[in-house]
């Protein structure tokens, strides 16, 4: 509708004459900022929280634009006031506002705002000096105060600013716009936006500015349109894959276009002339060139060193994963161990009080080990314990986890299961120590390799440690009845607050009968 009424008012405004030509004028400028505001509004409200702040910007600047706007429509039924007016202030702000917005949706850059400013410093006090060089003849004429000769200035330099500072972030690479169709529309139109100001400064210092009498005042009010539709068809500001790389090659190429164009007016203007200013021109811009070209082997230095930088940082990543693993590892049986124990306790009391998760804790023991390692020898005392610890692996789920929680004793957690499942597995690994007949005279009357354990199921409002200690008291009790049998925890024996203690004081509590 908005995009209608603003057709209306640009077909009008130049084929109407008088009042009525100024009336559709603002009418489709109106509508046209009006839609720019409701698009920007649209895409501010669905974007996710990381765009946000982006869109809010862009925002502030559709809106300080449409005060600009119904300020214009209030000079123009009264009197128009001496620049700088706060007209002038809006507009002006609407291309701060507008840069800092797209920079920010562009987060795939690692630069600042600041950052990108400096970047591109150079080419805005160029483009400043070539402005203000083209307008020279015109500020000579102008009848304009000296506040108003710098407030027209101030316009194409503020919005060719802004087109540099948005172009170099999405040419850097850091904005993905490949099937943003919406996106694009909008950029386009904010850089509509920035020529319209370019072409209007001139008629703003000669006092020639006419409604309806030239290119300018469509190109505002398609701006707005292509920045409101557009904002409302955007799709998500998706930061490009690896926007760093991606930037070190492209950086260049907006400095590196600017001075083209601002070497071939140089050399335009300065062509009649001929002589030393034509040598001059030819002379910089040969220096330029070369500049040019140092850059783009530098910056692909950099882009083959920054490639190595980020095949170190995966070799470092895979090597702390390696260590952190390692780390959690008992070296002996590749069980788990104590840390890695301490730190899956700290998971199951969460998701117990969280989820109300269950779990079962099985303690074993190798039956008179200590007799065992004087008998044998403790290589080969290692090698039995080994044995059965690949046993264990064998037969856990992934969700269990086995370690080894002291000298001969064994650990296992086993999730979402309760005391049945862990009387059934222990049962198990009993039995299959049996059978493999490791020969072991001290352990009498069986005469080879057993083992004990004791089971304890987690109670509401138990803590993992708690638990531990009632497994611990059923490994006691399975020992005292003979050993090489299994023994289960009394539930009702659960204590009713939560222990003081951590899984560190567990480890300093008395030990279980030797073997």
């Amino acid at each position: 509708m908005l995009s209608a009424v603003t057709l209306v008012g640009v077909i009008g405004e130049y084929v109407a004459s008088g009042d009525t030509q100024l009336l559709l004028a603002n009418g489709g400028w109106t509508a046209s900022a009006l839609a720019a505001v409701i698009g920007v509004t649209a895409a501010t409200r669905r974007s996710a929280r990381p765009d946000r702040a982006g869109w809010a910007l862009l925002l502030c600047g559709c809106v300080a634009w449409l005060v600009g706007k119904l300020l214009w429509n209030a000079y123009s039924a009264t009197s128009f006031p001496p620049s700088p007016n706060p007209a002038d202030i809006c507009w002006l702000a609407f291309a701060v506002a507008g840069a800092a917005g797209v920079h920010r949706l562009c987060r795939g850059a690692s630069r600042s705002l600041g950052i990108s400013l400096l970047e591109v410093a150079p080419l805005i006090a160029a483009v400043s000096a070539l402005l203000v060089a083209l307008l020279t003849n015109d500020l000579r004429t102008s009848r304009l105060s000296g506040a108003g000769q710098v407030t027209s200035i101030a316009y194409p330099i503020f919005y060719v600013s802004a087109a540099l500072v948005m172009s170099q972030a999405v040419i850097a690479g850091a904005l993905d716009l490949r099937r943003n169709h919406g996106m694009v529309a909008m950029l386009g139109g904010l850089v509509l936006t920035a020529i319209g100001f370019i072409l209007w400064s001139p008629q703003l210092l000669t006092g020639t500015y006419k409604v309806g009498a030239n290119a300018v005042d469509a190109l505002w009010s398609v701006s707005m349109i292509l920045i409101g539709v557009g904002a409302w068809a955007s799709g998500p500001a998706i930061a490009r894959a690896e926007a760093e790389p991606v930037s070190r090659r492209r950086d260049g190429a907006l400095p590196a276009l600017t001075f083209v164009i601002l070497a071939g007016v140089q050399i335009a203007l300065n062509a009649g002339e001929g002589g030393a200013a034509l040598a001059l021109s030819v002379g910089l811009s040969i220096v330029g060139v070369t500049l040019i070209a140092h850059a783009a082997v530098l910056r692909r230095h950099q882009a083959e060193l920054f490639a190595q930088l980020l095949a170190r940082e995966r070799e470092l990543r895979d090597v702390n994963s390696l260590l952190r693993q390692q780390s959690r590892t008992d070296a002996l049986t590749g069980l788990a161990n104590r840390l890695r124990l301490r730190e899956d306790f700290a998971d199951l009391a969460a998701r117990a009080k969280r989820y109300g998760q269950g779990y079962c804790l099985v303690l074993i023991d190798l039956d008179h080990f200590k007799d065992y390692n004087d008998d044998h020898g403790h290589q080969a005392g290692d090698l039995v314990l080994a044995q059965i610890a690949d046993r264990l692996n064998e037969t856990m789920r992934e969700s269990d986890r086995a370690y080894r929680y002291g000298g001969e004793e064994l650990l296992l957690i086993l999730r979402d299961q309760g005391l049945d499942a862990g009387r059934a597995l222990a049962e198990r690994h009993r039995a299959r120590a049996q059978r493999a007949a490791l020969p072991h005279s001290l352990n009498t009357p069986h005469g080879v390799v057993t083992l004990s354990a004791g089971v304890a199921a987690a109670q509401p409002g138990e803590t993992p440690e708690q638990v531990l200690r009632r497994a611990d008291e059923a490994l006691y009790e399975a020992k005292a009845l003979g050993r090489n049998r299994i023994a289960v925890a009394d539930p009702a024996m659960a204590p009713s607050h939560p222990a003081a203690s951590a899984l560190s004081d567990t480890s300093e509590q008395a030990p279980s009968p030797a073997g």
